[in-house]
């Protein structure tokens, strides 16, 4: 059975989650380069939110059966979703938390059966999972959620969550600054620069000189950002905005005027009549106080949904196998 792709399904693609709480705050452990959240709830109760979960067919055979087998519906026991990385690729020892409403036993039931996994306790724990080392894949059933990775960094997670230590109060701090005022957030502790190797001659959306990415963010300005907030709100209108906190006020004032030029050029580079990046572009505002840049951006909830099927053109359908 085939089942077209929602706007449900890009948006959970999309921002990786959450309204945090004192056990995520506890996960996150030293030296975490990015942290990322996604408030279903929140989204949930959205204009977008309720397009989505219209567009997401409750009669399909395939999505009941998985839910009972499961014991997990996630358009009801989805709370939020929380991704944490030490390093700027998120690749290495990231963990995933995912807080809602679990049926362990069938979850349990499901990954041994299926899945091969293993059941263990560590540290008055139940974890689940199989594999050891980096590309080990396991969960821990933590205080309403589920924590997914690798089994020494889920093992790390469930040690600071028991001893209920906190092993960044800056950083705790900035998270639930982010999680209380946005629906969806990514933070990092460290500069976008780290970002260029994932990006290494990707092309700047837009640009004629056909610059490359990994060039603009090892940019001498771009070197000069500390640290990066974003976030997301869903509304009748759309609102994604942020804050760069630079190593000096000159190097604010230069990356405002370089975000003002790139979008400039990449809305009068853009085709199509109505394109809703353009209509996103166009309505940037920046504001440069001392070492810190605010930002923001944003569309009313058609043309966002509108800049998300933009974004897919040719995602493929989902297939369910039994």
């Amino acid at each position: 059975m085939k089942l077209k792709p929602s706007l449900f399904a890009l948006a959970l693609a999309a921002f990786p989650a959450a309204a945090v709480d004192q056990t995520v705050l506890n996960t996150i452990g030293p030296g975490a380069a990015v942290v990322a959240g996604f408030d279903f709830d929140r989204v949930k109760a959205s204009p977008l939110g309720q397009n989505a979960l219209a567009q997401l067919n409750v009669a399909e055979e395939d999505f009941r059966k998985m839910s009972d087998l499961l014991g997990f519906d996630l358009r009801r026991d989805l709370r939020e979703v929380v991704l944490i990385s030490p390093d700027a690729a998120m690749r290495s020892n990231a963990l995933v938390i995912v807080r809602g409403t679990f049926d362990q036993a069938k979850l349990t039931g499901v990954a041994g059966l299926k899945g091969g996994a293993n059941l263990t306790a560590y540290n008055g724990v139940t974890m689940l999972g199989k594999g050891t080392g980096a590309n080990s894949q396991w969960a821990a059933f933590l205080a309403g959620g589920l924590v997914f990775g690798a089994d020494t960094a889920v093992k790390a997670a469930v040690d600071r969550s028991v001893k209920g230590v906190v092993a960044d109060a800056g950083l705790a701090a900035r998270v639930q600054a982010a999680s209380a005022q946005h629906d969806a957030w990514v933070l990092t502790t460290v500069s976008p620069a780290r970002f260029a190797p994932q990006v290494k001659k990707r092309p700047v959306p837009g640009d004629p000189a056909g610059n490359s990415m990994d060039a603009l963010l090892q940019g001498t300005v771009v070197q000069g950002i500390e640290n990066v907030a974003l976030g997301l709100n869903f509304g009748a209108t759309v609102t994604l905005s942020g804050e760069a906190s630079m190593r000096s006020d000159k190097d604010a004032a230069a990356l405002g005027d370089i975000m003002k030029f790139l979008g400039q050029m990449a809305g009068s580079n853009i085709r199509g009549e109505g394109n809703a990046l353009v209509t996103l572009l166009n309505s940037l505002q920046t504001d440069a106080a001392g070492r810190t840049l605010r930002f923001s951006m944003s569309a009313p909830q058609a043309e966002f949904e509108k800049l998300m099927r933009q974004a897919a053109p040719h995602a493929r359908p989902v297939v369910y196998k039994h």
